[in-house]
């Protein structure tokens, strides 16, 4: 019996009160379950609310393994504690198993994580919520799952046999039923499916069970998916009234191409493509802002132009002035080489920097490339820890420049 030290909640049936510590269930061959706890208490006795009405095999004891006495009533098991701090409860029932031919499940509220360990020999084909951890010994699989509404699915047989095999394999059917009709996409599972099916024709039943475990593991995933896509888009679509509704409308023509993006990513099955394009757009649409009123725009034109000097002096003596059109170009094949983490998409960026020797500013390169700005901030960040690229503050934007190692060409030659 594995114990395992896990959160302390704290139960009351009335007076008294005692702390549940830990919890295990080992499940036997015919559904019968050993339950363990171990229980915190500082009364000289405490009545436990066992897992079932049927219970047997009850066995109680203190910290020091001296057996403690008890009596049971209708799901009540009270225990005399003869002054102990921690007590040992473990007893069987019936009561926990529900059994539908092959398939048998075990539901339950546990009051902290608890650990299941299944029959020997039986597949794990269902649980809710996600459980905390999953290992196997042998031919015994073991759940860890976490404290609330607890339910275990899972085939009892022989592992590799053919109504075993079909049994799964029966199982993913109705899995992906389910799901088809909640609108689900399911081209990359029904490939795997595929492959279980055939596996199974050829009498190759543990290779079909493995197959169709697989499709259903990844139809769940893809499910996660598109609830996670279909949440944002809702999300996005939110952000972007509000931002129109706010007259912030400097940005929003990326946040709704985004948007449309996302949307049909999602109508052809791509939900984790849809799911980071609605990521996007709503961050474009939270940082879209208001046009510049005129009046504040061009008014007092003496301020502005005195302003403007003052800037244009500032950057001539910051930076070399930079010369247009210019040839200069990033020298890839350099730069992968010192640096082989540079990604494919970073090459146009790359580019577009050196081809202003003088360098470019952060909005600047989101313009060109319609980024949004925590996407543009990522980019530039990432390729500044590596030294490709060098930024400074300039009044209150970033002003970039490409390390002029990597430069080929003459700039402000044609």
């Amino acid at each position: 019996m594995i114990i395992l030290l896990l959160l302390s909640v704290t139960v009351a049936h009335g007076a008294p009160t005692y702390t549940v510590r830990d919890l295990s269930l080992v499940i036997y061959g015919d559904g019968t379950v050993r339950v363990k706890e171990g229980v915190d208490v500082t009364t000289p006795e405490f009545t436990l609310q066992t897992f079932g009405k049927i219970i047997t095999d009850v066995l109680a004891k203190n910290e020091k393994g001296d057996v403690l006495g008890y009596r049971y009533s209708d799901g009540a098991l009270t225990v005399t504690t003869g002054g102990a701090a921690t007590v040992s409860v473990s007893y069987t029932t019936p009561d926990l198993t529900s059994k539908d031919g092959y398939r048998w499940t075990i539901s339950f509220d546990s009051p902290v994580q608890v650990d299941i360990r299944l029959p020997d020999s039986s597949t794990l084909v269902n649980f809710d919520p996600l459980p905390n951890g999953i290992s196997n010994v042998g031919d015994t699989t073991s759940v860890m799952m976490p404290a609330g509404k607890v339910l275990v699915a899972y085939y009892i047989g022989i592992v590799g046999t053919k109504g075993h095999a079909l049994a799964v394999i029966t199982d993913l059917d109705e899995t992906m039923k389910t799901l088809r009709a909640q609108g689900l996409i399911l081209t990359p599972v029904e490939a795997i499916y595929n492959q279980a099916t055939q596996a199974y024709s050829r009498g190759e039943y543990v290779e079909a069970e493995t197959a169709a475990l697989r499709a259903k593991d990844a139809a769940t995933q893809l499910k996660t998916l598109m609830d996670g896509a279909v949440a944002t888009m809702a999300s996005a679509e939110k952000s972007i009234e509000n931002a129109r509704a706010a007259g912030r409308t400097v940005g929003l023509t990326v946040a709704s191409n985004r948007l449309g993006e996302a949307k049909s990513s999602y109508a052809v099955g791509s939900y984790s493509q849809a799911l980071t394009q609605a990521v996007e757009a709503k961050e474009s649409a939270d940082t879209a802002v208001a046009p510049q009123d005129p009046y504040q725009t061009y008014m007092p034109i003496l301020l502005l132009l005195v302003s403007g000097s003052v800037i244009g002096g500032y950057l001539l003596l910051r930076r070399k002035p930079e010369v247009e059109p210019s040839t200069a170009v990033a020298d890839l094949d350099l730069l992968r080489s010192e640096h082989p983490e540079v990604r494919d998409d970073d090459s146009p960026v790359l580019n577009y920097i050196a081809g202003h020797p003088g360098g470019v500013f952060m909005s600047q390169l989101r313009d060109q490339f319609s980024m949004p700005r925590s996407t543009a901030w990522r980019t530039v960040t990432r390729l500044e820890e590596m030294g490709v690229i060098e930024t400074e503050r300039v009044g209150r934007e970033t002003f970039i420049r490409l390390d002029g190692r990597y430069l080929r060409g003459e700039p402000g030659k044609n």
